[in-house]
């Protein structure tokens, strides 16, 4: 699966709607992550808006972060009589590459709607090239 299903250069989408130095501050903090394996406050908020905003038949989410094997899951409680929305496994996949750019790339998600597990991630491959997955 593509880390970046709409082939957008996202570092420079970013750079273009927040200032440099908000942006620096995001990559520092990823930085610090990689580091530490510690989730800051805002990359835990920013977890907790992204599904919000992502999937619109979404009324409730829980995030839950396991620092010692790098995963996030997802859990969304569908608003009543929601129906599956045609962009979901796109939305997966973009909330897929926010988390890895949020936190680093060895960071796997999990998403469950209700009951039902609709998404896991794939752990980062290291025999792959940085190169590689960003031609995705």
């Amino acid at each position: 699966m593509s880390l970046n299903p709409l082939n957008i250069d996202m570092e420079r989408a970013l750079s273009s709607l927040v200032d440099k130095n908000a942006l620096q501050q995001v990559q520092s903090l990823r930085k610090m992550t990689e580091w530490t394996g510690q989730v800051f406050e805002f990359q835990l908020a920013n977890l907790k808006l992204w599904p919000l905003v992502l999937f619109k038949h979404i009324a409730t989410n829980e995030v839950r972060v396991d620092t010692d094997s790098k995963e996030i899951t997802f859990i969304l409680q569908p608003k009543p009589k929601a129906r599956k929305p045609s962009d979901l496994k796109n939305n997966l996949a973009i909330l897929d590459y926010s988390v890895r750019k949020l936190l680093g790339r060895d960071w796997l998600i999990k998403v469950r709607i209700g009951n039902v597990q609709v998404h896991r991630g794939e752990k980062y491959d290291r025999a792959i090239s940085d190169s590689s997955i960003a031609a995705n």
